[in-house]
């Protein structure tokens, strides 16, 4: 950059309304102080500056005498700054859409970015991570060859994917008011499996946290009833699997009462006896 400085140009009539920049014979801009910083310039360039006045009837005056000036050579890298913008972000800082990557130089330059240790991309646009885990790297070169010394940002983090469902499902009685769950477990290619989650539903209805690690979880003292379970995956960025089928467990800990029955129910002989021998039925 260059500062221009002059003194202020006077009018008695209609008085200066402001003053117009030129550089290298070309217009640059319009103000209204005795005073302008010139912007955007090449490095190690000379430039020719010149200024008029005008005043409020819109009458411009002669130009200065030029100044010349050069520019300094340009040493400093440029620092590029990021944005991230959308995408949701799921668990354990996983985004479970993509989100819009937007790199910005401090000053003209080319930019380039890496994936992990993929070959770098020069950077045109806005872009995406790629799907999985990835560090992001990033850096900047002006004209002048100055390079900003790359720099890791932080680790993006990418699962669209569901789990997949739990196999084998199965839901057994395995003690007087305990059911058992076992299942097969399910997979994640990203994030991973978190947690399983059962859910019930009867006398008793809940659901209940799973280990990822876990195939099989034993639900005790459960009251006497009709029972449904299900079971879900969940990875982890959040994202949950569809539920496994449903099955039915029935929990029932009275022992059942034994009766009996005669036909006819009561003796009808003498005596308090039977005149011919009765049938005799049992029954709980």
């Amino acid at each position: 950059a260059i500062d221009l400085e002059w003194t202020a140009a006077t009018d008695g009539t209609s008085g200066v309304a402001g003053y117009r920049i030129y550089q290298d014979g070309s217009f640059v801009t319009t103000v209204t102080a005795s005073a302008y910083q010139v912007t955007g310039l090449a490095p190690e360039t000379l430039y020719s500056f010149t200024v008029s006045a005008y005043d409020e009837a819109g009458n411009e005056g002669l130009e200065s005498a030029s100044a010349d000036e050069a520019t300094l050579a340009d040493t400093t890298a440029p620092t590029t700054a990021i944005q991230v913008t959308g995408g949701p972000l799921g668990q354990n800082g996983w985004y479970t859409a993509p989100p819009s990557i937007t790199l910005t130089p401090d000053e003209p330059a080319t930019t380039w970015y890496q994936w992990g240790t993929d070959e770098p991309l020069e950077y045109t646009d806005s872009f995406q991570p790629p799907v999985g885990e990835n560090v992001l790297t990033y850096w900047s070169a002006d004209a002048s060859e100055n390079t900003e010394t790359p720099k890791p940002t932080q680790t993006f983090k990418l699962d669209e994917t569901a789990p997949s469902t739990p196999g084998d499902f199965t839901a057994e009685r395995s003690g007087p008011s305990s059911v058992t769950l076992t299942w097969s477990a399910s997979s994640d290619a990203e994030s991973g499996i978190a947690s399983y989650t059962y859910v019930q539903a009867g006398p008793q209805s809940g659901s209940g946290l799973i280990g990822a690690a876990l195939t099989s979880y034993t639900i005790n003292s459960l009251p006497d009833g009709t029972y449904t379970f299900k079971l879900i995956a969940r990875n982890g960025a959040g994202l949950t699997s569809a539920y496994t089928e449903t099955i039915t467990v029935v929990i029932d800990t009275v022992a059942p009462t034994p009766t009996a029955s005669t036909a006819p129910a009561a003796p009808d002989g003498p005596n308090g006896g039977f005149k011919t021998a009765p049938p005799i039925t049992l029954g709980s």
